[in-house]
């Protein structure tokens, strides 16, 4: 690719995300994650049942999330997320997988699943 169109594909991109995606992160799905015991991710984002909308608060969602064996959940801080459902980056809240105890689990958020080894 050349340099103008480089240049021209950063443009487009900047220019298609939300003005607020440069002052958030990325809460992408990570369909394998390795951590230590103590260790956190951030493993997906749950947007909203509407398109667009605000991300949902951790609170309003907790009750929802499976219960892992070896580690925990908790407020992965707001952010965006590429939704296929709603055919753009959307705005997400991140969940945040804390390891407690070795072993390996498999969860699903948002119909993803997710496989977390949790190692000493």
């Amino acid at each position: 690719m050349s340099k103008l169109g480089a240049l021209v594909l950063a443009g487009v991109v900047a220019f298609a995300l939300p003005a607020a995606a440069k002052t958030y992160f990325n809460v992408n799905w990570q369909p394998r994650v390795l951590l230590g015991v103590g260790q956190k991710a951030v493993v997906h984002g749950i947007r909203n049942e509407t398109c667009g909308r605000a991300a949902p608060s951790f609170a309003a969602i907790k009750a929802s999330l499976p219960k892992p064996k070896f580690g925990v959940f908790s407020d992965g801080g707001a952010g965006w997320r590429y939704s296929g459902r709603c055919n753009g980056f959307v705005p997400a809240r991140g969940i945040a997988y804390t390891a407690k105890k070795t072993g390996v689990e498999t969860f699903f958020l948002e119909g993803d699943q997710i496989e977390v080894t949790v190692r000493p």
